[in-house]
């Protein structure tokens, strides 16, 4: 037998218990509440069964729990539109694993659990605890005033081969003396609709997961802090973050496992030194809009808040990054956004129409990545330099971009081979040589490109290498020194490469000489020659020669004429017959 518990209108002390009831005794006039009106007080009964373990209806009326209630063995505690349940302090309810509660009012008659006084916390607030179950259902449901032991007025606490499962519409979660809501492992088919506000530390606290369950239909703003916490936690199933009306606090290392995917509008605001790695198998789209941006951003306006978004060893096409602001991080992984891959397993993402500033270091490192599409980015108002990448990576970069209004106006290029075809485009920064480049496939350098050398270093065309740096008279191609001192960096060479490929026009080389006896350095030997054709060049401020060309070289017969050369200490050019 389904036991039925009624109280509205009736001045029973206790509840009855009863089956097929049609009314009630009729009650003595209520005493005058003394508001001016006809309406009579409204009368709240105490439970007097708190401990539902079979099939039970809380039907239209006010209730008053003294102690705890608790739903299990497998009953189903059904409460109808209208009900109230005040909750005395330090009271909780609890769905227990095979209990079920389906609490569905109206919009005109919505089910209210509350407390008997309207202060934060006086009562701990409902929660499902392992309970699996479609029945649960929360629709047009208010709670307000708990929080004080669950840290929420609405607690879903499950495990992974257990969730708690409930789907919550409609409702208005407030007042909380923490968060509206807090999920741990739960189940949420649908969530939507729903109202969380005026709680004391956010709107909720869930894993990364289960911030997959929000919708963008509800609301989670007029917190005293509008929140959505996301504790520590990896995401392992496919879920989308939508863009809520409040931010997401990252409070813990994330990890991406699955596929995530950050909808237009959401910000996640990291605490100190926290990240978020996308690892091998996971795969991140994080695609907003111009007027709808994502955004990544730390919890302080500090360069180097947190420690960054960190793609390692993910190679996969979902990669991609559009409309996406990076700022503040830097703290761990040098920069707001690190690719981080190997040579058979590369980080791969898209990356455009996005803005990395307020680094501690570069906003962009990459290192054994794959970018296909790179265009439309702002680099700027970061402390050591735009980009952070080897001499491969660098050929991703592109001239849309922009690279300057950083502490250093720098794409810091560590010491490298190139050994596949690669352009290094005319960006408006400088590409800051920070370690000997070796060219052991094309690299084609476009009008505009600036290459500043670090101290004893050097670029070195190898046999198999060819090198194409073809400027213009309004826009020149630069070799030259971190410093103007003459020898800084030891010059470019072409090392026995013998490759009609190898041109350069319009090309300043200056403040080099350091080691190879000039900015230009040709090595050859009668099988394996250096060819170059050089003209309309300029060749100045070198330690030793200009040009030094070794016998048996093949270089424009006209290097002397085709090109400028000033300031050189041991003349300009120099045949080794």
């Amino acid at each position: 037998m389904i036991q039925r518990f009624r109280a509205a209108g009736c001045a029973a002390v206790t509840i009855m218990f009863l089956a097929g009831l049609t009314g009630c005794p009729t009650p003595a006039p209520p005493p005058d509440d003394g508001d001016g009106d006809d309406t009579p007080p409204v009368v709240c009964v105490p439970l007097s069964v708190t401990s539902f373990t079979t099939d039970s209806t809380l039907s239209a009326g006010c209730y008053t729990a003294e102690s705890s209630i608790s739903v299990s063995g497998d009953a189903t505690l059904t409460v109808e539109p209208g009900v109230t349940i005040k909750f005395q302090q330090g009271v909780e309810m609890t769905v227990w694993g095979d209990g079920k509660l389906s609490a569905v009012g109206t919009a005109d008659l919505p089910v209210v659990l509350t407390g008997e006084e309207a202060i934060r916390g006086y009562w701990d607030g409902l929660r499902f605890y392992q309970s699996n179950s479609t029945v649960n259902q929360l629709d047009y449901v208010t709670i307000e005033y708990a929080g004080a032991q669950w840290d929420a007025n609405l607690y879903l606490a499950g495990s992974s081969n257990s969730p708690a499962r409930v789907d919550i519409t409609n409702c208005t979660l407030r007042e909380s003396e923490a968060y509206g809501f807090v999920f741990t492992d739960a189940e949420i088919g649908e969530f939507s609709g729903n109202t969380i506000t005026a709680n004391a530390v956010g709107a909720g606290s869930v894993t990364a997961n289960d911030a997959g369950y929000l919708d963008d239909t509800s609301t989670y703003a007029g917190n005293d802090v509008d929140i959505v916490r996301i504790s520590g936690s990896t995401l392992s199933e496919d879920r989308t973050w939508p863009g809520i009306d409040a931010d997401y606090l990252i409070d813990g290392d994330i990890g991406v496992q699955a596929l995530l995917t950050i909808a237009p509008g959401a910000t996640l605001v990291f605490a100190q030194e926290n990240e978020m790695t996308v690892w091998g198998d996971g795969r991140l789209s994080a695609v907003g809009t111009a007027v709808a941006p994502i955004l990544f951003t730390g919890n302080e306006e500090i360069r180097g808040y947190w420690s960054g978004l960190r793609f390692y060893h993910s190679n996969s096409t979902n990669n991609q990054l559009d409309y996406v602001t990076f700022e503040y991080g830097g703290g761990y992984f040098d920069a707001n956004l690190y690719l981080d891959g190997a040579s058979d397993s590369p980080a791969r993402v898209n990356i455009t129409n996005c803005t990395f500033r307020e680094s501690e270091t570069y906003g962009l490192s990459m290192e054994d990545a794959v970018v296909e599409q790179f265009s439309g980015n702002t680099l700027t108002a970061n402390t050591l330099g735009a980009v952070n990448t080897t001499a491969e990576n660098a050929g991703y970069l592109d001239d849309t971009s922009t690279y300057v209004g950083n502490d250093e106006d720098i794409v810091r290029i560590a010491s490298g081979t190139i050994s596949t075809a690669v352009t290094w485009s005319g960006i408006d920064g400088a590409y800051f040589i920070d370690g000997s480049i070796g060219v052991d496939a094309l690299l084609t350098l476009e009008p505009g490109a600036r290459l500043v050398f670090n101290q004893n270093e050097e670029m070195t065309v190898w046999s198999e290498g060819r090198l194409s740096a073809v400027g213009t008279a309004d826009v020149p191609i630069t070799f030259t020194g971190a410093e103007t001192t003459s020898g800084y960096w030891r010059g470019l060479r072409f090392y026995h490469s013998n490759s009609d490929q190898n041109r350069l026009d319009y090309v300043t080389i200056e403040y080099g000489g350091g080691y190879w006896d000039g900015n230009l350095y040709l090595a050859s030997t009668a099988s394996e020659p250096a060819t170059v054709e050089v003209t309309n060049s300029s060749f100045t401020n070198s330690a030793t020669y200009g040009i030094y060309i070794d016998a048996d070289s093949t270089i424009n017969d006209d290097v002397e004429t085709a090109n400028t050369f000033a300031n050189n200490a041991s003349g300009d050019v120099f045949w080794d017959d």
